[in-house]
């Protein structure tokens, strides 16, 4: 019952969100959206920064890529396939002419843990410094359940595991060869009195780092059983997908927490963001699919969705702003939140419960074979 009650409550938010998306898409027929000012703002602290963004060769994450080598950002394209991946850093290149930071492409397959591994220990091997991840590739709602070589279920690994295993190698490896470490541990408080840590424009730390979940608010339908943790039992498409929203918005929530009691002067945070459903192809896949619940409808949807996906999904401009707020906003605006229609919203009452969000740490740590209790 409380399944159902869960289920009900995400359609009915969904319906909500995709009448408020007919409305925002009628407005911007008769005046174009504009990336509000705080935000264009603050994106010039990208300038020089190193932004790796999974999945960004396509959709929202094409276009952040896109929207942050304007500002002058290095970005690093994280991509299953090399191939589509250049095509996407070329296009992006072409595109901007203006832009001054430069975009390469990296082999990364979620679906392999030792894939996500290799690609965390090369960069960490070449002492680069990653000033914003950006967790963004993922499956939506396949209708039939498969599991990837690792033995897990698909979207549970590529939405949620894969990334938290990326972060958390990335992380480990810069701050074990951190020099701001070493001073931490060496007693920083002993610095001179009266000397600050340099600040920039949007109050962050020099050095600070930010960890950006993409979820969704189909979170709200999401329910972490971990007797059952990979839907072996009672599988859907949707159930799946909103249960790897709600650990990747876990996730965030405990990041930023172990972020906070890390003696660190950085200031590093996480944030989760709904970017809204938008019109890619990940969306019109879902909505022309339409697996509702394990019922196949769409003999009788997909002709109407092809119609109806340009009023019901929003732009990428729209929702790149969402990403551009996480990225580059005040840290005390959006440290630990949840991002959603421009503002932090405030999500269901499971993902802001931090015991479970501990536990699924302690049990992903178990699931990647790795010993709980590093710093982060």
């Amino acid at each position: 019952m409380d399944s159902l009650r869960r289920r009900g409550y995400a359609y009915a938010i969904g319906a909500f969100e995709f009448a408020d998306n007919i409305r925002l898409n009628i407005l911007d027929v008769l005046k174009p959206y504009e990336t509000p000012p705080d935000i264009s703002r603050n994106a010039k602290g990208l300038q020089g920064k190193l932004c790796i963004i999974t999945g960004g060769n396509a959709g929202i994450g094409k276009a952040f890529a896109e929207a942050a080598f304007r500002h002058g950002a290095h970005i690093i394209l994280a991509c299953r396939s090399r191939s589509r991946g250049a095509a996407a850093a070329k296009a992006i290149e072409q595109s901007i002419a203006t832009g001054e930071g430069n975009v390469e492409v990296r082999e990364l397959d979620l679906a392999s843990l030792a894939s996500v591994q290799r690609f965390a220990h090369a960069i960490n091997a070449e002492r680069r410094h990653v000033d914003i991840l950006v967790c963004n590739a993922g499956i939506m709602a396949p209708s039939q359940r498969s599991e990837t070589s690792d033995g897990f279920e698909n979207q549970f690994q590529v939405n949620y595991l894969g990334h938290w295993l990326l972060a958390y190698e990335l992380f480990r490896g810069q701050d074990q060869g951190s020099e701001m470490q070493q001073r931490s541990r060496a007693g920083m408080r002993s610095a001179p009195e009266g000397k600050k840590e340099q600040l920039d424009a949007q109050g962050n730390f020099a050095g600070a780092r930010r960890l950006i979940f993409l979820s969704s608010m189909t979170h709200r339908a999401g329910h972490l059983d971990f007797s059952n943790l990979q839907l072996e039992r009672g599988y859907t498409g949707f159930q799946g997908y909103a249960n790897s929203k709600l650990a990747t918005l876990l996730a965030a929530k405990e990041w930023n927490r172990r972020f906070r009691a890390c003696d660190s002067t950085r200031q590093d945070i996480s944030v989760a963001v709904h970017p809204g459903l938008v019109d890619t192809e990940l969306a019109r896949g879902w909505l022309t699919g339409a697996d509702v619940s394990g019922i196949q409808l769409q003999p009788v949807v997909a002709p109407l969705a092809r119609m109806l996906a340009p009023w019901l999904l929003i732009s990428t401009k729209r929702a790149v702003d969402q990403l551009m707020l996480a990225a580059t906003g005040p840290p005390l605006q959006v440290a630990g939140q949840y991002i959603a229609h421009g503002k932090p919203r405030r999500p269901s009452s499971e993902a802001e419960d931090a015991f479970l969000a501990k536990k699924l740490w302690s049990i992903t740590c178990q699931l990647t074979s790795l010993q709980e209790g590093h710093g982060h």
